[in-house]
């Protein structure tokens, strides 16, 4: 039944799409994206902004939740059921909104982290990254299990900007910040770009700089029959061997390749697919066979389903 709901949707959205004109780029999409509910999320996670599957723990999902609740991290099997919640001791959630599995900065191993890098009015010029290492390491408190965590503090170069999406490189302590530029729908802001090598600051300086690293050119792609949201990035995950990475809106995924080349077409596949008709999408994550992904909804006042989706393109 939910297949044939997503491929009615996809196909409706599929000639809708083919019928607009005035594209400067030839754009591709797919008529179908094949997906299927792996299960309904916890009312643990009313707001869910971040979710990972890390190499280390492949019989788990990671989750957070967005700014206002708990400095908790939680453990999922793979049809969203909870098994386990664990405290940052003495954290807080100013502003969770994703999450990443990639390599440690110390090069020891596999590490999870959570991007404390949202603000709705753009007024943050240091954001929060907090590194836990796999497996996880954590003691009883009065709070429950405690884990431990390294904290970096990062800096932009260049102004104060709202983002919602992390990545972290699988094979190196890349750090990939990508912003949410949603000011003005009629002149959309295209998003941008920002890197940071934590193996460089394993002394831990106050505020870690990070790299301008270029502009995702949006608005050369999207045209006036986007809805504004088509451009809002909301989360994105890196493909287990680290070649290419996928940003997902409201609307839309897109697949880039890394190292990030905006300046190269060659680079960019956009946008690859159509929307999959659901509220406030912002989670992404990609199975470690690099072959599925899942995605999950912020609201979840109706008990949400977690979506597993198979991808429909080669690279």
């Amino acid at each position: 039944m939910i297949h044939q709901l997503f491929k009615l949707c996809f196909g409706s959205l599929f000639l809708f799409l083919c019928s607009a004109s005035g594209w400067s780029i030839e754009r591709k999409y797919v008529e179908t994206l094949a997906g299927r509910a792996t299960g309904i999320l916890p009312w643990e996670l009313r707001e869910l902004s971040g979710l990972a599957h890390c190499r280390t723990t492949p019989d788990r999902l990671w989750a957070i939740n967005d700014s206002g609740g708990n400095a908790i991290l939680y453990a999922l099997s793979l049809d969203a059921n909870l098994q386990q919640s664990y405290h940052l001791f003495r954290d807080s959630n100013k502003d969770w909104e994703d999450l990443s599995c990639g390599r440690c900065a110390d090069d020891s191993g596999e590490c999870l982290y959570i991007g404390d890098i949202g603000s709705n009015q753009s007024r943050r010029k240091k954001i929060r990254v907090f590194m836990i290492p796999l497996p996880l390491q954590f003691e009883e408190t009065p709070k429950g299990k405690s884990i431990y965590r390294k904290k970096f503090s990062l800096r932009y170069p260049d102004g104060r900007y709202n983002a919602e999406t992390l990545l972290v490189h699988p094979q190196k302590p890349v750090v990939l910040i990508v912003t949410k530029e949603k000011r003005n729908p009629a002149n959309p802001i295209n998003p941008r770009f920002y890197t940071a090598d934590l193996s460089q600051f394993q002394s831990s300086p106050k505020k870690i700089p990070l790299q301008f690293s270029g502009i995702l050119p949006l608005s050369e792609y999207l045209t006036k029959q986007d809805p504004p949201a088509s451009a809002w990035i909301t989360s994105g995950d890196f493909y287990p061997d680290g070649q290419w990475f996928v940003l997902m809106s409201y609307m839309y995924f897109f697949r880039l390749q890394w190292p990030v080349s905006t300046e190269s077409p060659q680079s960019i596949l956009l946008p690859i697919w159509g929307n999959v008709n659901r509220a406030q999408l912002e989670s992404f994550a990609f199975h470690q066979n690099g072959k599925q992904f899942w995605i999950g909804s912020e609201i979840n006042r109706s008990r949400e389903p977690l979506l597993l989706m198979e991808l429909p393109l080669q690279r």
